[in-house]
């Protein structure tokens, strides 16, 4: 045991079919406590690394945000395609971002917004500029706010 296992918990794995390999540190068997489940993956083509984070328990992530972050893995494209437009829709974002190029932009965390509005946020970084980014909300497999 090391000292890590010790002061934060020991490091428990969870594998996940779309998701990779959550982990969290457990430091007790209080199944009420919530815990952070992390994980990354990497998309074909698309970036180096997403972060996953989600809330659950002792047993793994909450199988509800496993299911709505796997739908917007599987959407990705249809997902940015909406962000898009809804930036060149609304004309405060379309001013922040019209020296920029969104094409660029890549998915890089996904994580639980509120949990009891059951709302996800993606944070997106560009490929190339460390100072652009944006997020979206999503309730319910629909986009609810970009920004």
């Amino acid at each position: 045991m090391s000292i890590l296992d010790i002061l934060l918990g020991k490091k428990v794995f969870i594998e996940t079919k779309h998701l990779g390999t959550f982990s969290a540190r457990i430091r007790k068997n209080n199944n009420s406590r919530n815990i952070v489940w992390s994980s990354t993956i990497e998309i074909e083509n698309y970036s180096k690394e997403i972060v996953i984070l989600l809330e659950g328990d002792i047993l793994g992530p909450e199988q509800e945000e496993v299911e709505n972050t796997t739908w917007i893995i599987q959407n990705l494209k249809l997902i940015e395609k909406e962000m898009l437009n809804e930036i060149d829709r609304n004309y405060k974002l379309n001013e922040k971002f019209k020296h920029k190029n969104l094409n660029e932009l890549r998915l890089s965390c996904i994580y639980p917004r509120d949990k009891n509005l059951n709302t996800i946020e993606l944070s997106f970084e560009s490929t190339s500029d460390d100072t652009t980014g944006t997020y979206a909300i999503i309730q319910n497999q629909k986009i609810i706010e970009v920004g």
